[in-house]
């Protein structure tokens, strides 16, 4: 029942509200970061906003400064699937996985939700500006 109530809630509201923080992010962090692209006739349901950093050096750097100020940042999946648990027993050419496994050393998620202020999302951005260029 709990589950069916917050269907309802994505579908009614939650679904738009998270796509327009999302447009809000992609309008504040335009030139700023690497953000996130889906392609027209698609759509996401944003359960991170995940954005690209140069290199693992600058995803930490961004992650200690927003955490100084309070700002919670989170990397979902440090290591890339096929070196997971899960897989270990399966031969892999790690030559052919090098896009999964710099993704996994660059990219952190900002804070979204459906309830996220736009006030709220400009601090994370003036913060995300300032710790890419300290």
């Amino acid at each position: 029942m709990i589950l069916q109530e917050k269907f309802k809630a994505l579908r009614d509201y939650e679904l738009d509200d998270i796509t327009g923080a999302a447009a809000n992010y992609d309008d504040l962090l335009r030139g700023v970061a690497q953000t996130p692209i889906i392609p027209q006739g698609y759509t996401s349901g944003w359960a991170q906003y995940t954005i690209k950093c140069k290199d693992e050096v600058q995803r930490d750097h961004v992650m200690t400064e927003l955490k100084a100020r309070g700002i919670p940042t989170m990397v979902y999946y440090p290591k890339p699937m096929h070196r997971q648990t899960a897989y270990a027993n399966l031969a892999v050419n790690e030559a052919e996985l090098a896009v999964s496994t710099d993704l996994c050393r660059r990219v952190l998620a900002l804070p979204l939700s459906p309830y996220i202020t736009p006030a709220d999302q400009e601090a994370v951005a003036a913060a995300l500006k300032d710790a890419l260029h300290a």
